[in-house]
C-alpha cells in the first residue's frame, strides 16, 4: 500500500503545483503537524467538511480550525468545536466564472442572498470586481457577512486537486487579504473571532 501511495503522488506531481505536492508529502493540509490551539488564539475560525484525498492526512468528516496567521502558507490549527456566526451568505456569479456563455445573464455580475434574492450591498460588488482577473477558474464563490465584516470563500478548478480559499475583505482599505488555502476541504461555516486582528492584517 505504501508503494502504491507513493506512485500516486509521483503521478500527480506533474499535474499539481509544487506547494500542493509538498503538503501531501509532509502530511500538510490545514492543521496537520500543528498542535491544537484555543479558538481565541486566531482571528477567524472555520468549520470544514474534509473529503477523502491523498492531500489530506485525516479522516473525512467535519473539522474545526482556528486561523492563526494569514497568507498562502498561513497557519490553521485544529480547535474545539464552536458555534458558527449567524452570517448572511451570498453567492457570487461573475461572467468570468462561467464555462459556457449564458445569454440570459450576459456580462452581468449576479449576487444572490440565501433566499435567492438579488443583493444590493455595494460592498459585495466591490469584492466581486477584485476577482475578475483571478488566474484560475473559480467555482462556487460565497461571501459571508458578519456584523459588517466580509469573508470570501471559493474553490478553484485546478487540475486534479481542489484548493479552497478564504479571504478577508477590509472595507476601509478596499483590499482582499488571503487568510488560508485548504486542500480538499470545503468551508461550511465561519466565525469571526477577532475583528480587530482581522483589520490589522497587512
Amino acid at each position: 500500500m505504501a508503494v502504491l501511495y507513493l506512485l500516486r503522488l509521483l503521478l500527480r506531481a506533474a499535474l499539481v503545483p509544487a506547494a500542493a505536492l509538498a503538503l501531501a508529502l509532509t502530511g500538510g493540509g490545514a492543521g496537520e503537524g500543528v498542535p491544537a490551539a484555543p479558538l481565541s488564539d486566531g482571528f477567524a475560525a472555520v468549520r470544514v467538511d474534509t473529503h477523502s484525498s491523498i492531500f489530506v492526512d485525516q479522516e473525512p468528516g467535519i473539522h474545526y480550525y482556528t486561523l492563526l496567521s494569514p497568507g498562502k502558507y498561513g497557519c490553521a490549527a485544529h480547535c474545539e468545536a464552536f458555534e458558527p456566526d449567524e452570517a448572511e451568505v451570498f453567492s457570487v456569479d461573475l461572467p468570468e466564472f462561467r464555462y459556457f456563455p449564458d445569454e440570459a445573464r450576459g456580462d452581468r455580475v449576479i449576487i444572490l442572498d440565501a433566499a435567492g434574492e438579488t443583493a444590493d450591498d455595494p460592498v459585495l460588488f466591490e469584492i466581486a470586481e477584485l476577482f475578475r482577473n483571478h488566474p484560475h477558474h473559480i467555482c462556487d464563490m460565497v461571501v459571508y457577512r458578519v456584523d459588517g465584516e466580509y469573508l470570501v470563500c471559493f474553490w478553484e478548478n485546478v487540475n486534479l486537486h481542489t484548493p479552497y480559499h478564504i479571504y478577508y475583505y477590509n472595507t476601509a482599505q478596499k483590499k482582499i487579504h488571503l487568510l488560508h488555502i485548504f486542500e480538499d476541504e470545503t468551508i461550511e461555516a465561519v466565525r469571526i473571532v477577532s475583528p480587530e486582528k482581522l483589520r490589522e492584517i497587512e
